[in-house]
C-alpha cells in the first residue's frame, strides 16, 4: 500500500517529510484522489506503483467547482498560473520512483504547479518523470534529469482530451480503449478541459524516450480549437537528452514558445525572442546533477 492514501480531503500538508520505499497499484509514495495536497521540502524516493505515479498519484476524475482551475481557468484564453491550485510541491525532490504511467508524479485532472524542485532518475512506460493527463498546471524552476520513459515523455509526458459529452453519451465503446480505467464510469462524462502547462525557468536534460526525450504532447478527439492541449516554455532549457529528441508532439498537440529557451535541435520549435536552438551539450557545459547549495539538487 501507499505511505499516505488520501480521498475527498480539504487539505493536505507535507512538510520536512521523507517518504521512500513503498509500493501500490497507484501513488507508491501518496495516492491522492479527490484532495488538495500541498507538499515542500520533502523527498519522495524509491517508491513504485504496479499502475500510476511511482511517487504521486494525484487524481480528480469528476472535477467541479472545487477544483477552481479545472473550470475558470484551464483554457487557452486564460493563464492559470498564480491563481489557485488543488495541489502544488515546492522545494522538494521526487527521485527514483518507477510505474507504468508517471514514474514520479502522475496528475489526472488535477490543476497544480511544481516549483523549485528536482525530478529525476525515475522510470515509467509513459511520462519518466511526470505525466499530466487532462489536468493544467505550472511548473516554475524546477529541474528534469535521468528520467526514463521506454515510450513517451522521458521526463514530461503531457495529453489532452476534449471528446465532447454528446459524442460519447453512455456508450463506453466511444471511448478509447486506454482510456477506459481513466473515466467517470458511472455517468461517461468527459470534461472538456486538459493538457496545458506553463513551463518556466526550468532545465530538462539528461532524460531518455524514444518518443520525446524531454517532452511527449499529444491532443485525443476533434481538434476544437479551445481545448488542444499545449506547453508554452519560458526561459528554459530542453536539450542534452541522452536518447531521443528534446521534443515530440502529435495529433495537433502544440508546443508555443514564450521565448528564450534552448533546445539541442529543431523539434521543439523554439524560435521567439531569445530562443535557442542547435545548441550541444559541450557548448551547454552544465556540470552533473549536484548539491550547489540550493533546497535540491541542480545543474550547475
Amino acid at each position: 500500500n501507499s505511505l499516505m492514501s488520501a480521498e475527498f480531503v480539504l487539505r493536505l500538508l507535507i512538510t520536512n517529510s521523507t517518504i521512500e520505499d513503498n509500493a501500490a497499484n497507484s501513488g507508491g509514495g501518496v495516492y491522492c484522489m479527490q484532495c488538495y495536497l500541498f507538499m515542500s521540502r520533502s523527498i519522495v524516493r524509491n517508491n513504485s506503483a504496479t499502475y500510476s505515479g511511482g511517487g504521486i498519484r494525484f487524481y480528480f476524475y469528476k472535477p467541479t467547482d472545487e477544483t477552481r482551475v479545472v473550470d475558470q481557468l484551464q483554457t487557452p484564453e486564460n493563464s492559470y498560473c498564480g491563481l489557485g491550485y488543488s495541489t502544488g510541491i515546492t522545494e522538494s525532490s521526487i527521485t527514483g520512483n518507477s510505474a507504468q504511467i508517471g514514474g514520479g508524479l502522475s496528475y489526472h485532472g488535477s490543476s497544480f504547479y511544481v516549483e523549485g524542485s528536482t525530478i529525476s532518475d525515475n522510470t515509467a512506460i509513459t511520462g519518466g518523470g511526470l505525466s499530466n493527463y487532462r489536468g493544467g498546471g505550472c511548473i516554475d524552476s524546477t529541474t528534469f534529469s535521468g528520467n526514463t520513459a521506454s515510450e513517451k515523455g522521458g521526463a514530461l509526458y503531457n495529453e489532452s482530451f476534449a471528446l465532447k459529452n454528446e459524442a460519447v453519451g453512455l456508450n463506453p465503446l466511444a471511448i478509447p480503449a486506454a482510456e477506459h480505467d481513466m473515466v467517470h464510469h458511472e455517468s461517461f462524462e468527459i470534461p472538456d478541459y486538459g493538457g496545458f502547462l506553463d513551463l518556466s525557468n526550468s532545465t530538462i536534460v539528461d532524460n531518455s524516450g524514444p518518443l520525446g526525450a524531454g517532452l511527449y504532447t499529444l491532443h485525443v478527439g476533434p481538434p476544437y480549437p479551445a481545448f488542444i492541449g499545449r506547453v508554452e516554455p519560458l526561459n528554459t532549457i530542453m536539450a542534452a537528452q541522452t536518447n531521443g529528441a528534446d521534443c515530440v508532439s502529435e495529433n495537433g498537440a502544440l508546443v508555443i514558445s514564450q521565448g528564450y529557451n534552448i533546445e539541442s535541435a529543431t523539434s521543439c520549435g523554439f524560435t521567439a525572442t531569445g530562443d535557442q536552438q542547435n545548441v550541444s551539450a559541450a557548448q551547454l557545459n552544465l556540470a552533473p546533477l549536484a548539491n550547489n547549495g540550493g533546497p535540491t539538487w541542480t545543474h550547475a
